[in-house]
């Protein structure tokens, strides 16, 4: 990595088995190693000096723009093109100096555990903004994953498991690749009613009706 780069990782979904070779490399290389602090946990200690951030965007520049000589890599959750703190970095940042590391991401995992293609589905993330009314962000799509995180985004997902409830399955799916991993076919008051508790990790999925059968168990 050359000095004054800017590496963002994709770190998966939780699970440090999740975190890719290319990701553990990037990272090792870092002067700088900027992210949560249960993504700085994902990552052996070394050299590099370890800054807590809790997605502030304005923090995280301000850190960069502190070491402008570094290398600092900056750790996100999940992919770094889906609904991720790369996004705003990358509109701030002077993209000659930045590159991207892949990972995967909780809409992978939450398909291939329920077995199902995903190439055609819907992604809309519900999760600390409105996402619209269901029936209009959801129109005319064949499975839907909606990220959530919050109670709200739950509701959100609930509704709109009910407006698809004639046609499709919803299922919810908290801490994936995580010991406390649960997957749960619900009914869309049933999903209502489990907003309260569920965790922040947590993503629904929207499928035509089947028979689907779901052990909990990871591989």
């Amino acid at each position: 990595m050359a000095e004054g780069a800017v590496t963002i990782i994709g770190c998966g979904p939780g699970s440090a088995a999740y975190v890719t070779g290319a990701a553990r490399a990037a990272a090792a290389d870092a002067d700088v190693l900027i992210g949560s602090p249960r993504l700085l946990d994902l990552f052996p200690r070394g050299p590099a000096r370890r800054v807590e951030s809790r997605g502030d965007v304005e923090a995280v520049l301000r850190e960069i723009d502190a070491a402008p000589s570094a290398r600092v890599v900056v750790l996100v959750s999940g992919d770094v093109g889906l609904s991720s703190l790369a996004g705003p970095l990358l509109r701030r940042l002077d993209r000659g100096r930045c590159r991207l590391v892949a990972g995967v991401s909780s809409v992978q995992v939450a398909f291939a555990r329920l077995g199902l293609e995903w190439s055609g589905a819907r992604i809309v993330s519900a999760h600390g903004r409105p996402a619209g009314e269901p029936e209009q962000a959801l129109a005319g799509c064949s499975s839907a994953a909606i990220l959530c995180g919050t109670r709200e985004a739950v509701e959100w997902a609930a509704r709109a498991a009910a407006s698809l409830e004639g046609t499709h399955a919803a299922f919810l799916c908290q801490d994936l690749t995580l010991p406390t991993e649960r997957i749960d076919r619900l009914t869309a008051a049933e999903l209502a009613s489990a907003a309260e508790k569920a965790s922040s990790l947590s993503i629904v999925v929207l499928a035509p009706n089947q028979q689907l059968t779901i052990t909990n168990e990871q591989p």
